[in-house]
């Protein structure tokens, strides 16, 4: 079996690292355990608390269109949707499915939220 052992994987001009804008690959992805707060992330330069259970997450380098792909779990089976994808940044808001949801009640933290983004980067 061959091994092959890197630091830095060089772009065919020899003068840089290599760069994820056409691969299919994770673009961005964070974990949160409050919304607005990023504790391990991927192309994620801040986030905004936007009240309980709504965080927007901004992105170092956009995304060419809002067509990439979101995928998402919650660690506390809670319901959680993106409402505003844009190239730059994506709000994500987390909802208790226990609670009433005739207008969109309960929403709750969102503890243990994962976020991968998949798509073109500008």
């Amino acid at each position: 079996m061959s091994e092959i052992r890197a630091t830095t994987i060089s772009d065919e001009t020899g003068n840089g690292p290599i760069a994820l804008t056409k691969q299919s690959a994770a673009k961005a992805y964070f974990s949160s355990s409050t919304e607005g707060t990023a504790d391990k992330s991927l192309n994620i330069s801040s986030g905004t608390d936007n009240g309980s259970g709504d965080g927007t997450y901004s992105f170092v380098t956009s995304f060419s269109d809002t067509q990439y792909a979101v995928l998402s779990g919650n660690a506390y089976r809670r319901l959680e949707y993106h409402d505003g994808i844009n190239t730059g940044s994506i709000r994500y808001i987390t909802v208790d499915p226990n609670a009433s949801q005739t207008n969109l009640v309960g929403y709750a933290e969102d503890s243990g939220l994962s976020v991968g983004m998949l798509g073109d980067l500008a």
